[in-house]
């Protein structure tokens, strides 16, 4: 149960350091005479082709990291390390810098991490950063959540900033009950 508690305030601690990071890149890119560009969902798969005639149309400090957005994710000290060398804007490294030092105060509850700079959102009320945790023993995400700054808004309700996250309870059960089942050790 111990395990379980600390799992959770990592889980938390992780929503609320990807808020932050989420507002202080949106504060740094909000300035008075400046365009806001808005990208919706692009589907699954994004063509490097496609963004490399982006960043020739829309120049811009994040050239190369749009660039190479398709191919920041895995492992994430490399992904880190790669996205480090593609753009020398302080906002970006300072979200990068967050990043790295929340998984390592998560390292204990999640010793193998991986990143995706490039997911997208496959519903439309996620405003920012989004995440999905994984274990050895279920199949699929059984914790996902993210920032929903404008859901509200859709309702009717004035602006509000928010963070939510949702856990699979039916597939923490199987997981559970199938390591009891078959004498696992739910330590593992």
């Amino acid at each position: 149960m111990k395990k379980l508690y600390s799992f959770l305030t990592g889980i938390v601690m992780v929503i609320l350091i990807l808020w932050g990071i989420s507002h202080q890149i949106e504060a740094s890119m909000n300035t008075k005479n400046s365009d806001k560009l808005v990208i919706y969902n692009w589907g699954d798969y994004i063509d490097p082709e496609l963004l490399k005639e982006f960043t020739k149309e829309n120049p811009s400090q994040y050239d190369k990291v749009l660039e190479q957005l398709p191919f920041l994710f895995g492992e994430t000290n490399a992904v880190l390390t790669k996205a480090r060398q593609l753009t020398d804007s302080e906002a970006f490294l300072t979200a990068l810098d967050s990043l790295e030092v929340l998984t390592n105060r998560l390292s204990d509850s999640l010793p193998e991490t991986t990143l995706d700079l490039a997911q997208l959102p496959a519903v439309p009320y996620y405003t920012g950063m989004m995440f999905k945790v994984f274990g050895d023993k279920v199949p699929d995400a059984f914790v996902s959540g993210g920032l929903y700054d404008k859901l509200f808004e859709r309702f009717g309700a004035t602006e509000l900033t928010a963070v939510g996250w949702a856990i699979d309870i039916d597939s923490v059960y199987q997981a559970v009950h199938d390591d009891v089942e078959f004498g696992g050790d739910l330590d593992d």
